[in-house]
């Protein structure tokens, strides 16, 4: 049961991500084909002799025309035009800093070769948490290119796992691309790599009867829409375990705590009723020894007070046919 519910709630935050992310993807490639469509932007990165700063306002507008009822975009997204000259613009409705301009200029100058607008890339280098979409900038009339659009998503806010680490912890999460290069990774994987299965869905549960596991886990694997990217989720059994073990030790605690105070109680029991037993026990040894004046005290209890009352009756007889005699 433990198993099946850890396997909805898996399927449930996968789904979940897998729209964000398919969800940001299509945001990011309307923002960079209105980019290449806009005639400002066109002239500009066309004319060397125009400096890349004239074209803030361009490129805000060709953005906001994208955005303008995506809140989403404003905390997770951060974009540059970089010219063939090296000359760039960037832009980010929540402002840009010296520091992320500097980010996007290394990852411009590693990724010459890089272009696509349906992954993502992570150039040798780049920050952690961030995973960038790189596109060649090109006339739009004669294809040529005059330069690249580097775009910066914040997968950390896109993945948003801390629910689903909370619930299971040691969670491992990993986005990759098609050739199983990492864009963003969360937990121990270096175990877990050889399980990808690239290029199809799976949901499988892993035991370490598999050599190349250290430990038992639940694997979920999803391509993320028409997307040349993968997400995959490795759940630890010991963590799907965990609620089941805690039941069970507070149960076997609460069952001890019983048996003990049980036992304590029957000692205690045990105590009360031995106590008048031993007193008439020494009462018999007196009258025994011919000590007719030995009496049983009065008795709480009632089954021993019948007793009581009748063995005083016969040593009151006892001591009368003594002293008569």
């Amino acid at each position: 049961k433990m198993e099946n519910q850890a396997v909805a709630n898996v399927d449930f935050y996968i789904g979940q991500v897998q729209g964000a992310i398919a969800e940001s993807m299509e945001l990011t490639r309307d923002v960079a084909f209105n980019m290449v469509a806009d005639d400002g932007l066109q002239t500009l990165m066309g004319n060397p002799s125009v400096p890349m700063s004239f074209g803030r306002a361009a490129l805000q507008s060709s953005v906001g025309s994208s955005v303008a009822f995506q809140s989403i975009w404003n905390s997770h997204f951060l974009n540059a035009l970089f010219r063939d000259d090296g000359q760039f613009v960037a832009y980010s409705p929540r402002g840009t800093f010296s520091q992320e301009q500097r980010r996007l200029q290394r990852v411009y100058e590693s990724a010459a070769e890089l272009s696509s607008a349906r992954t993502l890339y992570r150039p040798e280098g780049s920050a952690e948490g961030y995973a960038y979409f790189i596109m060649d900038y090109e006339n739009i009339d004669t294809l040529k290119k005059l330069g690249k659009l580097v775009i910066e998503l914040n997968t950390d806010a896109l993945i948003k796992s801390d629910d689903l680490t909370a619930l299971y912890g040691g969670t491992c999460l990993t986005l990759t691309d098609e050739n199983g290069e990492r864009l963003y990774e969360q937990g121990d994987m270096e175990d877990k790599r050889s399980s990808f299965q690239l290029g199809r869905d799976v949901s499988e549960f892993l035991r370490k009867a598999d050599s190349r596991l250290h430990d038992d886990y639940y694997h979920v694997g999803r391509q993320i829409g028409s997307y040349r990217l993968r997400l995959d989720i490795f759940v630890p059994l010991h963590a799907i375990y965990g609620p089941v073990w805690e039941t069970s030790r507070l149960y076997l605690t609460f069952c001890v705590l019983i048996l003990a105070l049980t036992m304590l109680a029957g000692v205690a029991a045990y105590g009360a009723l031995a106590r008048p037993l031993r007193d008439m026990e020494r009462t018999l040894a007196r009258l025994a020894e011919s000590d007719y004046s030995a009496r049983m005290p009065e008795s709480r209890y009632r089954e021993l007070a019948g007793l009581q009352e009748t063995f005083n009756r016969m040593a009151n007889n006892l001591d009368a046919s003594f002293n008569e005699a």
